[in-house]
């Protein structure tokens, strides 16, 4: 019991020694790694801020330049739409004025061609010595409202006027044909117009140049009676009398397929020598002349 009791204290003041050595020396130990530490930290910490100050400069410069090339595309595709905008309404306003002009033309070398003679004075109208390539039977209105994209839909676009007067026309060169179909207060109309149609042949035509063959079915000859007169300068003006019977009709109409059988794939009629005509011209054929 003594020996056990003997080591007891021996461990004891060797374990109270040892820790007493440890006292001595963890307090400096503790404080040297607390120094490394806050000195490693401090250039980790450094070390990040100088990175993350490179990525952030890095960032900002890339966000500018990106905005700088934006804002550079944006005003050439600005500029580009500008110029191609200006481009278009120029063109669409010359286009537009080109048609107003040609219209304008047109009603102004009608009016040379086809006078109004309640407004003309007979002795100071001057005589056609040309065949011209066209007859005017009245005026219309060339509504843009009605045409096929004749109208924008940007309101920048919209003309001053929408709706243009041009004169209504039968060309003698591209098609020398007219067909009124007309049914009851209508037909009145109709006849009135083939009457004005005449009376433009009349007045528009040089002498020589016109030939009439008047069928007249229904009305049986009260319709163009006033054009008999013209039997009194030469019968054949208006090819004898106005014929209404069918077999008279008949016999006219295969007289007419006669004289212009040979000319059915080929109509012209002479071309005007002005500058200024109301339709394209077509080369002169003489041995057409004398049907006019």
């Amino acid at each position: 019991g003594f020996r056990y009791e003997q080591l007891i204290e021996e461990a004891t003041a060797k374990s109270a020694g040892e820790l007493s050595e440890a006292h001595k020396h963890y307090p400096a130990m503790l404080s040297e790694m607390r120094e490394h530490y806050e000195q490693q930290l401090a250039q980790l910490e450094a070390k990040h801020e100088a990175r993350l100050t490179e990525i952030n400069r890095q960032r900002d410069s890339g966000v500018s330049e990106a905005q700088a090339e934006n804002e550079q595309e944006l005003e050439t595709n600005e500029t580009e739409r500008q110029e191609a905008w200006q481009q278009l309404f120029e063109r669409w306003v010359t286009d537009y004025d080109n048609i107003r002009a040609e219209l304008r033309d047109l009603r102004s070398e009608c009016s040379r061609l086809f006078p109004d003679f309640a407004h003309t004075d007979y002795q100071q109208w001057t005589k056609p010595t040309e065949v011209p390539s066209a007859i005017a039977f009245g005026e219309t209105v060339i509504d843009l409202a009605h045409v096929k994209n004749g109208l924008s839909q940007d309101e920048r676009l919209t003309p001053p006027q929408t709706r243009l007067e041009a004169p209504a026309l039968m060309t003698l060169d591209e098609h020398p044909t007219m067909l009124i179909t007309a049914t009851g207060e209508g037909r009145e109309h109709g006849v009135e117009l083939l009457r004005a149609m005449m009376l433009r042949f009349l007045t528009a035509m040089p002498p020589g140049k016109v030939r009439f063959t008047i069928f007249d079915p229904i009305g049986l000859g009260d319709n163009f009676q006033s054009f008999m007169h013209l039997a009194d300068s030469d019968d054949q003006l208006i090819s004898g009398q106005i014929w209404s019977e069918p077999r008279d009709i008949d016999e006219q109409l295969a007289r007419l397929t006669t004289i212009w059988r040979p000319f059915s794939k080929s109509i012209c009629v002479v071309n005007t020598k002005r500058s200024t005509s109301i339709t394209p011209k077509r080369a002169k054929s003489p041995s057409l002349s004398k049907f006019w």
